[in-house]
This record gives C-alpha cells, sequence and structure tokens, in this order.
C-alpha cells in the first residue's frame, strides 16, 4: 500500500513537471525568445497578483518577497 502513495507522488511530480515544460514553451513563443523561462516573470506576476482585488480583501498583507518565494518554491517541485 505503501508503494501506491509513492507511485502516486513520482506520478504527481512528473505531471508537474511535463506542466512546466509546456509553461516554458508557451512562455517561449509568445516572448519571440528560446530559452525564455517562467521564472523571468515572477517579478511581474507579483506585481500584479499584489494589485489584485482578491489580495486587496487578504487579512494578511505579504510582502512583494513574500509573494515571489511562495511562488518559486511551488514551481519548484516540477523542477
Amino acid at each position: 500500500m505503501k508503494a501506491m502513495g509513492v507511485f502516486g507522488a513520482a506520478e504527481g511530480s512528473a505531471q508537474s513537471a511535463r506542466a512546466l515544460r509546456r509553461m516554458e514553451e508557451v512562455a517561449e513563443i509568445l516572448v519571440g525568445r528560446q530559452g525564455a523561462t517562467v521564472e523571468e516573470d515572477i517579478p511581474v506576476a507579483v506585481e500584479k497578483s499584489a494589485g489584485s482585488s482578491s489580495m486587496q480583501g487578504n487579512p494578511v498583507k505579504l510582502s512583494h518577497e513574500v509573494l515571489a518565494g511562495i511562488l518559486e518554491e511551488a514551481l519548484e517541485p516540477a523542477r
């Protein structure tokens, strides 16, 4: 039973890696430059999300550094 859980985790990690590769392909197409990465737009994503209405309603204000760290950490398992 435990091996099944490990397999599921590995499968999820593989799916995450495939999704990240696809996002990087999209980044290359949109930017028009081979080698463009998802991480390049973290500052833009942080800036836009910090000003979003959903963040404005958050009782805990998160700094740009914390938001960037959360996004970087979310992308890390896929690597």
